[in-house]
């Protein structure tokens, strides 16, 4: 599924859509018309909080701080969210940075699906 699809399932404008799911705008345009593909995990994290009831999250936290507050090992982490576990590791080691909206989402999806 595109985020294009994504979208269109929930009527929302880019605008609305990108504030929905706290990606920058120019980020859903550049998708939306194929100048840059996103990560599968990005793909699916979206249409999963697009899926569930969300939960806003208050507070700046580090994906390490996210996972250690989940309670689960990186490998499980990782599964459960669908991302490589390298990755995982190299954010929570600060290798790498995942953009905001990516622990955002993680930190709505866990919140809602947890009490189901």
């Amino acid at each position: 599924m595109t985020i294009k699809e994504l979208r269109d399932k929930t009527g929302l404008s880019q605008s609305k859509f990108a504030t929905y799911v706290e990606i920058p705008l120019g980020t859903i345009k550049k998708w939306e018309q194929e100048r840059q593909k996103p990560p599968v995990y990005i793909v699916k994290l979206i249409d999963r909080v697009l899926n569930c009831c969300v939960v806003e999250i208050n507070e700046n936290i580090t994906i390490k701080e996210l996972r250690e507050r989940t309670g689960l090992s990186q490998s499980k982490f990782a599964a459960y969210f669908e991302i490589p576990v390298r990755t995982l590791q190299e954010w929570e080691q600060e290798r790498r940075t995942p953009p905001d909206y990516v622990v955002k989402l993680m930190w709505k999806i866990w919140n809602s699906e947890k009490v189901r």
